[in-house]
């Protein structure tokens, strides 16, 4: 949670907050890190500077490789 003041009409429309870009470079797994919060407005005041942000990593699929059709043996085509 982050507390905002400024300008009710501001702060009711706020349905977020942006942080400072997080590095992904070394990271496999899932991670913490600390953060600053970037203020949408001038007008607006965030209480809280920094936070905790944890990152879900989703590791990537493994693509099986294709299996080759089977050799067709003589006379079991089908039409």
């Amino acid at each position: 949670e982050v507390l905002v003041t400024g300008p009710s009409k501001l702060v009711s429309a706020l349905k977020a907050i942006r942080t400072n870009p997080i590095s992904l470079d070394g990271h496999a797994f899932d991670f913490q890190e600390s953060t600053l919060l970037i203020s949408p407005d001038p007008l607006l005041q965030v209480q809280t500077q920094v936070v905790s942000v944890f990152v879900p990593m989703q590791q990537p699929h493994t693509v099986a490789e294709p299996t080759p059709p089977s050799p067709r043996r003589p006379g079991s085509e089908r039409r």
